[in-house]
């Protein structure tokens, strides 16, 4: 009987040798090696709708595994259980880098989004009528008295929260100035459509409901904000350390994919509604429209210019200044930054 479990074991690592390394898989008889992407369910993955329209990660070699996510947040927890290799992200990646020594790869969009992007109050708050107190930013509305001690809906970790933030740093206020409310993204519309909060940092596609109500008014955007936003790629650390050359032609896929779709405002849109439909999210045309225009796709041209610590380390600061990183991390975040991958992808 020994020996026979004996002989059943040798088969079965003999099996598992072959399949792992012996040709028995189609993707390892072909050379190619699955790479296994988290995306967002919205328009910061976009780019991966036309590279899985048109095969480009097969024909690449790194035939992608797709998992997709409501948010950033989740995407950074999956990535704490190893379930990904490499993500197409926003804003929460610097958490990524902070708290799981993920690898920034690179920006694919520039995420302000022009207006679509808002801090919203409702009519009958004073500061509704009270604009450029700051004379630093003249289009935004608001002052101190009207915004100290309110509740601000946000979503922690997020642009939301950045958003929300720096909207609190044109009146000299902080985080504990005001109440912060921390909820998902489609619950930062539904919940101050619904007479909760006094304020909500919404973002697209959910704020594009928010211009529709005449009784709210857009306090602040970031681009009235004056600042500088980009959604992000990143790599795990694994994947960075054992998969390099599958991670460079990622990002090599991202931008020459960018570089087709960013031709038109038609090419844009089409990609843009694509992801959202296959994505079971029926927007309206309209507002995809604001997105797409208020949201450029980074071309590899725009890429080539970027030195990524620019944004990154400006975002980690911000972060750090209302405690929701810790400062001994920003030396790990700034280590995380990896333009050798941008650089090698775009030579």
């Amino acid at each position: 009987m020994k020996k026979i479990l004996c002989l059943m074991l040798v088969l079965g690592l003999a099996m598992q040798f072959a399949f792992a390394g012996g040709g028995g898989d189609k993707n390892a008889a072909s050379g190619s090696r699955p790479l296994r992407v988290a995306v967002q369910s919205f328009y910061c993955s976009s780019t991966v709708a036309y590279i899985l329209e048109h095969e480009l990660d097969k024909k690449a070699g790194i035939p992608f595994e797709i998992s997709t996510f409501n948010g950033g947040a989740p995407i950074n927890e999956a990535m704490a259980a190893n379930l990904w290799d490499v993500a197409v992200t926003g804003g929460a990646f610097i958490f990524a880098l902070a708290q799981y020594n993920a690898k920034l790869i690179g920006h694919q969009i520039d995420g302000k989004g022009g207006e679509s992007n808002a801090v919203y109050a409702r009519n009958e708050n004073p500061g509704t009528r009270v604009k450029g107190w700051n004379s630093n930013y003249p289009d935004v509305y608001g002052n101190p008295e009207s915004v100290r001690g309110k509740v601000m809906l946000q979503n922690t970790g997020t642009t939301s929260q950045y958003l929300a933030m720096n909207f609190l740093e044109v009146f000299n206020l902080k985080d504990d100035d005001m109440q912060l409310v921390s909820m998902d993204f489609p619950l930062l519309y539904s919940s101050f459509a619904t007479g909760q909060g006094d304020f909500s940092a919404m973002t697209s596609p959910h704020s594009f409901r928010a211009d529709t109500h005449s009784e709210w008014t857009k306090m602040a955007s970031f681009t009235s904000l004056k600042v500088p936003l980009y959604e992000a790629m990143v790599a795990t650390d694994g994947a960075y350390r054992n998969r390099k050359d599958d991670v460079i032609k990622f990002v090599k896929l991202i931008f020459e994919s960018n570089d087709v779709i960013a031709q038109t405002e038609q090419s844009r849109f089409h990609w843009a509604k694509k992801w959202y439909v296959d994505n079971g999210k029926n927007l309206p045309d309209e507002d995809i429209m604001v997105e797409v225009r208020g949201k450029p796709y980074v071309t590899s041209a725009e890429a080539r210019a970027m030195d990524l610590k620019d944004f990154a380390m400006r975002y980690a600061d911000f972060f750090i200044k209302v405690g929701t990183i810790e400062p001994s991390r920003r030396s790990v975040i700034e280590s995380n930054i990896c333009q050798d991958i941008l650089d090698a992808a775009l030579k």
